[in-house]
């Protein structure tokens, strides 16, 4: 078991604001998650959504990066002058707010996504 990972199922119309309270060792895994707020401002290892619709996820840099999976309707705001190094999407639907140098920074890997930057 991997102590520090921590999954959450099933959590619906919740706002979290982790601050800088996670390590870079943290991994965080949500699963079947509708309506959620996600805010984080340490550095960690890996965000992953798997099954999620209708997620806000406004992150500072990640080691490992951020893994989506079978999501509806997810937006995701990367702090500025951070960077999530790489971003593995499939069949989802998400938006992604950037500024120009992060997209540069950061590896995209895609498979049947519709995937929207925006870059400011």
């Amino acid at each position: 078991m991997n102590l520090n990972s921590v999954k959450l199922n099933n959590i619906n119309n919740c706002v979290f604001n982790f601050k800088k309270l996670l390590t870079l060792k943290d991994s965080l895994i949500w699963n079947n998650c509708k309506n959620n707020k996600i805010k984080i401002k340490s550095k960690i290892n890996k965000i992953v959504l798997i099954n999620c619709s209708n997620i806000t996820l406004k992150i500072g840099s990640t080691i490992s990066g951020i893994e989506i999976e079978n999501c509806k309707n997810i937006k995701i705001k990367i702090i500025e002058n951070t960077d999530p190094k790489v971003l593995v999407c499939l069949k989802s639907n998400i938006k992604i707010y950037l500024q120009k140098n992060q997209k540069k920074k950061t590896q995209f890997l895609l498979e049947a996504c519709n995937i929207e930057f925006i870059v400011s």
